[in-house]
Parts: structure tokens; C-alpha cells; sequence
């Protein structure tokens, strides 16, 4: 069988997670498909957890993974240490070449707690999956009195979900690798600055602040992805 880059998506929710939460996901993948010019949108459906082979702890639900993974109160999980068991659970349940099949997105609301940082609210891995936390971007931790008059609370905080999941899957996609010239906030490799105002690439280092001027002007303007970071979506589905 021949490898290509244009896989499904199987998406994974904690309990807590409402599963309309889907169809804003999904949305995020129909503009990275736009972005990318696919002749069709990159497909999406729930994960079903009655395929694990194996079990962590005699436990197998994403939402027991995440609690064997907690190293502070309240909530707070090692993202690394996730990251390896269900990794490891999934190839063990589905083969090693699992990942030339799908990509992972596990969308959850607990802290995500990296050696390097105190919290992120994402992190992502090159053509395998992303983990999203909406803790700190969505409900009372995103304040009404910094979003557009011209939309609706419930739905401005579905748009900071997309630019998070776009964020997110643009580093699983390889937008903004090393070796560019130019650094955001010095986190990652970007573009040249008369784009960096309008991609959702940008390093978001104060949340949920700078990703709400994020999602603000991704909504008034034409593309998500700034164009250096476009032709790498491109590359990257070529394959």
C-alpha cells in the first residue's frame, strides 16, 4: 500500500467534553483542507475505545489515562507521560503502522504540563496527532469584555477552539519548522514579519490573551495560515 499524508482524523474526548465540540473540530480541518488546496476536506470521526487490545491499569477510557497522568492538583497533567502510554496503547491495539492510517486529536479540559513550562494548552507531534486543552481558552477563563461585540460569546469561544486545533494540527502538518529565518516570542520557527500578524502560527505566550487577538484576526482575514506557512501544508500533503 502506498504511504500518503492525506489521512482521517479519529478524534478522542474526555467525558466531560461535549461531542457538538465535533463539528467545530471538524470545521478546523475544512480550513486547514481549504489552506492546503485538497481536492477534498480531510475526514474526521470519533475514536471507539472498544478497539483497545490493551488496557491502562485494567482501565481503558481516555479520561482514566489522563487521571493515571496527573502530577499536581487540580488536574494537571505530565503531557509527556500521556503522550507515551497512549502512543504505546494504540500500537499495541492497532500495529505500528497504525499512523500511516490516521492522525490523533484528544480534545480534553485539564492543564497539560510540559519540563519546559508550567502549563501549555496544546502540544503536537510531526504527522502523528495533537492534544488540545480548552481549560484556559473556552468558559469563565475567556473574558466576554475581550470579544467582538459582533458575535455571540458561545460562538467566539468555538473560533478560539478552531485556531487552537488549527494551531495545533499546523505543527502535525509541518507549518513553521526549524531553520526559518525568523523566531516568534522565541518559541519555534516562523516567517518573514510582513506575515506574522495574520497566521495562526504564532506563539500565543499569554493565554487566553493573545489567543483571542489571534482568533479576532483570523476572522478578518482571508487565510488562516500565512503564505510561507501555506506552501508548507501543501508540501506536506503532496506526499
Amino acid at each position: 500500500m502506498t504511504k500518503t499524508n492525506f489521512k482521517a482524523v479519529k478524534a478522542l474526548f474526555t467525558s466531560e467534553i461535549d461531542h457538538k465540540i465535533l463539528d467545530v473540530v471538524r470545521e478546523a480541518f475544512n480550513i486547514i483542507s481549504k489552506e492546503a488546496e485538497l481536492d477534498k476536506a480531510i475526514p474526521m470521526e470519533i475514536y471507539d475505545f472498544s478497539n483497545f487490545k490493551v488496557k491502562v491499569n485494567k482501565r481503558s477510557t481516555l479520561d482514566q489515562m489522563f487521571e493515571d497522568c496527573i502530577i499536581e492538583k487540580p488536574k494537571k497533567v505530565d503531557l509527556g507521560k500521556l503522550v507515551g502510554i497512549f502512543l504505546n496503547l494504540l500500537m499495541n491495539s492497532h500495529g505500528n503502522d497504525y499512523f500511516d492510517s490516521y492522525y490523533l486529536i484528544a480534545t480534553q479540559k485539564y492543564d497539560l504540563k510540559t519540563d519546559n513550562s508550567n502549563f501549555v494548552i496544546g502540544g503536537a507531534w510531526d504527522n502523528i496527532g495533537a492534544v488540545i486543552s480548552l481549560l484556559r481558552i473556552t468558559g469563565e477563563n475567556l473574558p466576554k469584555n475581550n470579544i467582538p461585540k459582533k458575535i455571540s460569546f458561545d460562538d467566539f469561544e468555538k473560533e478560539m477552539i478552531i485556531t487552537e486545533t488549527l494551531h495545533e494540527f499546523g505543527h502535525v502538518f509541518g507549518c513553521a519548522k526549524e531553520g526559518r529565518k525568523y523566531t516568534i516570542n522565541k518559541l519555534g520557527s516562523h516567517d518573514d514579519p510582513e506575515f506574522i500578524n495574520d497566521c495562526v502560527m504564532l506563539q500565543g505566550m499569554t493565554v487566553p490573551d493573545d489567543w483571542i487577538r489571534m482568533t479576532k484576526k483570523r476572522l478578518k482575514s482571508e487565510h488562516a495560515f500565512c503564505e510561507l506557512c501555506r506552501e508548507e501544508l501543501k508540501d506536506h500533503f503532496s506526499t
